[in-house]
């Protein structure tokens, strides 16, 4: 037979089988008691599940389909209950007759709500798993429509890949790159049930120190089939689906591609974090997101929106939905498509090198782009020093507007993990290059995390051991902190207080800062946009309004994480009492929008006092 018929034969099978899937997935029942969410395709590849997920009130049968082309052949499905992916040995053989009861005797009780994980995979007759693995995540709760009022992620992967000694990513939690990696799948619900997306991905740890909180950090990455060498999984290279409701792109179509997000614990404003706990929220990061979006266009900030998260079925917490500012990231807001030209640079930080104080500790590392794009950027600096670059000569490296409300934005919401630490660049590095876009080829700073500030801590103004940056109050004398080593401090009275203690300039951003305020057009433009930012943009109301609506959103379930119980076990350092406090008391995130903001804020204040400095 010629290789023509062969393929034509193929074809036909394929189609035939195709057709047959077709008429079968009609065909499926739909529980009147499940989720509502229903099987919209039929897949060759893996069992098809009757309900695919999500809340329900009432205990249902779950069905579990597979193609008449794996029936005849004598292939049988077995699934799990406890996350663990399939095998004839420990999963549990499939009765058609019965199906799967849901919630049944397999399923993790959490604040009153029951969560089943179903796992299925087909599997012949010599025991070999056959196409991919199928994963569900069902959760009964008392009222579907109401008992959430943001969205929940479920998170599914076998239990080794998080606690196994050798090479679990939660016992290892310090190890960082590509080598740990998890695959894991995922199920995005809406606050009402809805499924917004479900597939397989990966999963690794996200963060610096808060790695070694009992709740973690994630970052999620859309992964192809055959990234984790095995195609057991059922991948895709992206997430298409508008995880942040309005995000838009540069050209205000709406954002509906993501390569990565992360699941964020918080940071330095995490309930389980320790110090200073009477005065953490989990909304700080988030708040400051949410304001950064409104008053700074010139400046890409990583969208926000708390979730809930389950992991393999047990309660997880609130985690905020971020999204991961990469190179794909740049591709997908700005439509730049030569990906390899996109340079982006971050700090790291290294706390064996040397001690806190001596300009060792944080460094630059390049995430993506051409040559060396770390030496290009520090040239700048080395650059200033030297006074071999003119102010106008610095406006063709750099974005000026992204200047300005970076680094007013940073010092308005008292962002004191900064400018030491917490400093991502990007630009764009190819050959085509457009004057008047942003593939001009100028530098443009970008976000990174802003948890510290906001009023987390006051810790520095009363234990001399603490370090200097721990003191973010509305009084905070950020200015000078920023500028330490480049000002003749005349005023030592306040905190951060930087005698003594302050950070070396080893990331070039408090010279560039300073350089920049030494030339009279600039200070001018910066003052000007200080004084919209206080009293136009972010005026006290504005700020608060912005926190009112996550705190809307979040509150509900803060009980619920404060004193999580179960698979996944922390106690928070506060109380809701204490907690409602510290976002709305006398000395709170609300205080501290009053305290900072507007004409008469500290920020305006500051602000004018440092202007004096360079005149």
């Amino acid at each position: 037979m010629s290789r023509t018929k062969i393929v034509l034969i193929a074809v036909i099978v394929l189609l035939i089988a195709l057709l047959v899937a077709c008429k079968d997935i009609k065909e499926i029942p739909k529980e009147n008691n499940g989720t509502g969410n229903y099987p919209e395709t039929f897949d060759l590849q893996r069992p098809v599940f009757s309900d695919v997920g999500g809340f329900y009130e009432r205990d249902f049968t779950l069905k579990i389909y597979f193609p008449d082309m794996y029936a005849v052949k004598g292939h049988s499905i077995y699934y799990t209950m406890d996350g663990s992916e399939p095998t004839m040995e420990r999963g549990i053989l499939y009765d058609s007759t019965k199906g799967v009861r849901i919630p049944g005797k397999l399923y993790t009780e959490s604040n009153g709500d029951f969560v089943t994980v179903v796992r299925a995979a087909v599997f012949n007759i010599k025991g070999e798993m056959v196409g991919k693995i199928s994963t569900a995540t069902y959760i009964k709760t008392y009222d579907k429509e109401s008992r959430y009022t943001m969205p929940v992620i479920s998170l599914v992967t076998e239990d080794k890949h998080l606690h196994n000694n050798r090479n679990g990513i939660f016992v290892n939690w310090q190890n960082k790159g590509r080598e740990w990696e998890r695959p894991v799948h995922i199920q995005f619900f809406e606050n009402d049930g809805t499924l917004g997306f479900s597939q397989d991905a990966g999963i690794r740890l996200f963060g610096g120190s808060s790695r070694g909180l009992p709740q973690k950090s994630l970052r999620i990455s859309a992964r192809e089939t055959g990234y984790f060498n095995t195609d057991k999984y059922d991948g895709a290279r992206e997430f298409s689906y508008e995880i942040f409701p309005g995000r838009k792109k540069a050209n205000g179509e709406v954002l509906t591609v993501y390569n990565s997000f992360i699941l964020r614990n918080g940071g330095n404003d995490s309930l389980i974090s320790g110090v200073e706990g009477d005065r953490a929220t989990h909304l700080r990061d988030g708040w400051a997101a949410r304001m950064s979006q409104v008053a700074t266009p010139n400046v890409d900030t990583m969208s926000y929106r708390p979730c809930v998260v389950y992991l393999n079925g047990g309660y997880y917490g609130i985690l905020n939905i971020r999204e991961r500012q990469d190179e794909d990231y740049i591709k997908n807001i700005y439509d730049i498509e030569d990906v390899e030209n996109i340079a982006i640079i971050s700090s790291e930080l290294d706390v064996t090198r040397g001690g806190r104080y001596d300009g060792l500790w944080f460094y630059y590392v390049q995430d993506s782009g051409p040559g060396d794009q770390v030496r290009d950027f520090t040239n700048i600096g080395f650059d200033i020093s030297n006074r071999w670059i003119t102010y106008r000569e610095l406006t063709e490296q750099f974005d000026i507007q992204n200047i300005i409300e970076f680094y007013a934005f940073n010092l308005f919401i008292c962002n004191t993990d900064w400018p030491h630490n917490n400093v991502k660049v990007w630009r764009y590095a190819g050959p085509n290059k457009e004057e008047g876009t942003v593939r001009d080829g100028r530098w443009r700073f970008m976000f990174k995390d802003q948890d510290l500030g906001l009023g987390r801590y006051i810790l520095a103004s009363y234990e001399p051991s603490a370090p200097v940056e721990l003191y973010t109050r509305a009084d905070s004398k950020n200015f000078r902190f920023t500028l330490a080593n480049f000002i003749k401090i005349q005023d030592h009275s306040g905190f951060p207080y930087v005698e003594w203690d302050k950070y070396p300039d080893s990331l070039i951003t408090q010279r560039i800062f300073d350089f920049c305020l030494r030339e009279d057009d600039f200070r001018e433009q910066f003052r000007d946009y200080c004084i919209k930012l206080a009293t136009e943009l972010l005026p006290p109301n504005v700020m608060i309004e912005e926190l009112d609506d996550i705190y809307k959103a979040v509150a509900p379930e803060m009980r619920f994480h404060m004193f999580n119980r179960g698979k996944w076990e922390w106690t928070a350092h506060t109380n809701f009492d204490i907690w409602k406090n510290a976002v709305y008391g006398d000395d709170s995130l609300a205080s501290f929008a009053k305290e900072r903001s507007g004409s008469n804020g500290y920020f305006i204040k500051y602000m004018e006092e440092a202007m004096t400095w360079y005149k």
